[in-house]
């Protein structure tokens, strides 16, 4: 287990590492004409929506990960801390989905400027 948590570790900080790369390829929008909004709504929810979206297939990712350990400590004769390891990235995932179309939901009507309630 200590082996296991020391690469997971690693692999954390190394996706720290090279998260903001990810970014590089982001298309950054053109300068506004002269006396032209410098900044707009739309632009701010789309640049939050994509590095939402950008950490919810990263931890969508580990949580696949997670299910790939509990089924090898499931097959490796340790059923109890399996099951328990299967259940908990099972939560994780349904957590990381649900947060995901909450998000998405919320920058769709903002991005078209719905009025709610």
């Amino acid at each position: 287990m200590k082996k296991f948590l020391t690469y997971s570790t690693v692999i954390m900080l190394s996706l720290a590492v090279v998260t903001p790369a990810l970014g590089v390829n982001l298309v950054l929008p053109t300068p506004p004409a002269a006396g032209g909004p410098v900044v707009t709504g739309s632009s701010i929810v789309g640049s939050i929506t994509t590095v939402v979206n950008y950490l919810i297939v990263i931890a969508t990712i580990v949580a696949v990960a997670y299910f790939v350990w509990g089924g090898v400590q499931f097959a490796m004769n340790k059923p109890d801390e399996g099951k328990k390891i299967l259940k908990n990235a099972a939560i994780g995932l349904l957590a990381i989905l649900g947060v995901g179309l909450v998000i998405n939901t919320i920058s769709a009507f903002i991005g078209r400027g719905l009025n709610v309630g």
